[in-house]
């Protein structure tokens, strides 16, 4: 199954010069912090599921001291990440791949953590995104959620006005 690129290099500039460098999202470290509140990351191992250009996952890193691997569909967010991971020195425990969507290439409960901040949103099937979290996930893990604009409403006219 092919994925076509959502994000170009242009896309990417301008979510980092609204939400900060790395990040594709709103939220920044504040929102990491959120997301791992009550889930002791330290020393553990977090899956991050639609994990973009990795600044939330070099987050779990630097500041909670998870060890993490990125998940996203495309390819050159993956490649940027990776890039970025190296130049931090953070390439021996942060990782990213790219995966096709559908089941994860991961052992069953092989992580401690299961966070996904803006893919949800992004995924037409939702029941088999989380089904994968739980399956990948450890007895007592955590599966920790963000997503930031999906509304049956209609949007504000301020968001309208944004997009």
């Amino acid at each position: 199954m092919s994925h076509d690129n959502e994000y170009h290099d242009n896309m990417v500039k301008m979510l980092e010069l609204i939400w900060g460098d790395g990040y594709m999202a709103p939220g920044g470290p504040d929102n990491v912090a959120r997301l791992l509140d009550g889930t002791e990351p330290d020393g553990k191992r977090i899956l991050d599921i639609g994990c973009g250009i990795g600044g939330p996952a070099m987050d779990m890193v630097r500041l909670h001291g998870a060890d993490v691997v990125g998940v996203d569909l495309e390819a050159p967010l993956i490649e940027r990440a990776t890039a970025d991971a190296v130049i931090a020195g953070l390439e021996d425990r942060c990782t990213f791949e790219c995966v096709e969507p559908g089941p994860l290439p991961f052992a069953d409960q092989s992580f401690d953590i299961v966070i996904s901040a803006g893919a949800v949103t992004q995924t037409d099937d939702k029941a088999s995104l989380f089904g994968e979290g739980f399956r990948v996930l450890k007895p007592g893990g955590y599966f920790s959620c963000y997503e930031w604009m999906k509304s049956e409403r209609d949007y504000s006219d301020d968001m309208l006005y944004w997009f």
